[in-house]
């Protein structure tokens, strides 16, 4: 469980391999899927950089869907 709450905390694979003391590094391995937050830094990453592409102010968005509702018969 120690080990499992190192990766899940981001702590490096050989930190845990001493910890563990395993002989080898590919024992250890299996806790490196438990640490998520490199993947979540890289989609927290990449949606700030789709949003500052995307930058749609809002309220002009909606009035034009409401002006769009207006105009179609429904």
């Amino acid at each position: 469980m120690c080990a499992s709450w190192l990766a899940i905390n981001g702590e490096n694979l050989p930190v845990i391999q001493r910890t563990l003391n395993h002989a080898s590094l590919q024992s250890t391995q299996i806790y490196a899927r438990l640490d998520t937050a490199p993947l979540r830094r890289a989609l927290e990453d990449q949606s700030i950089r789709m949003l500052k592409l995307v930058q749609l102010p809002l309220p002009s968005v909606l009035e034009s869907r409401e002006t769009q509702n207006e105009e179609w018969p429904g």
